[in-house]
């Protein structure tokens, strides 16, 4: 403590002096509208799982045209023989 300018305290047989407790107080949070970086940064992350969790089965409902899948969907037969 001494090397690092700090305070030794014997915690087990007394309590901390008053003037080291006002010392140890936690930093307010940030009060603002506006967002900030890490506010940012967990949209983003929200809306890119959003995307990746979602595009396969917008994909399977609005992927391919319908006529596209009527195509592909009836067999082909050679022209000139009935089925």
């Amino acid at each position: 403590a001494g090397k690092l300018d700090g305070y030794y305290h014997e915690g087990n047989s007394k309590h901390l002096p008053r003037a080291v407790l006002d010392k140890l107080t936690m930093i307010a949070p940030r009060v603002s509208d506006a967002i900030g970086l890490r506010e940012a940064g967990l949209i983003a992350l929200g809306v890119g799982c959003a995307l990746l969790g979602l595009i396969g089965p917008l994909l399977m409902m609005f992927g391919a045209p319908r006529s596209y899948l009527r195509a592909v969907g009836e067999p082909a037969s050679p022209q000139g023989t009935l089925a």
